[in-house]
């Protein structure tokens, strides 16, 4: 798992539930800018973790279990 595989299944989270990523954010109760790319990575250019109670809103708005988010993130990684 990375988390470039992680932000990805994000993602297609939100293209599965008919939202951008701006609007998959505003439905799970985050700031809007959250999923944006710019906050995806640190200064240095090192891609960042997404936090697991990020993730944990995310598939509650969604009614994505947590096991087929990381379904989904296995299939990003391929």
């Amino acid at each position: 798992m990375t988390p470039a595989s992680l932000w990805r299944a994000i993602d297609k989270i939100a293209e599965q539930n008919g939202k951008s990523p701006c609007g998959l954010a505003r439905i799970s109760k985050l700031n809007q800018t959250t999923f944006n790319p710019s906050k995806r990575v640190y200064p240095d250019g090192r891609v960042r973790w997404p936090k697991l109670e990020t993730i944990d809103k995310v598939c509650r708005a969604t009614n994505t279990s947590m096991l087929k988010f990381m379904y989904i993130v296995a299939e990003c990684e391929k």
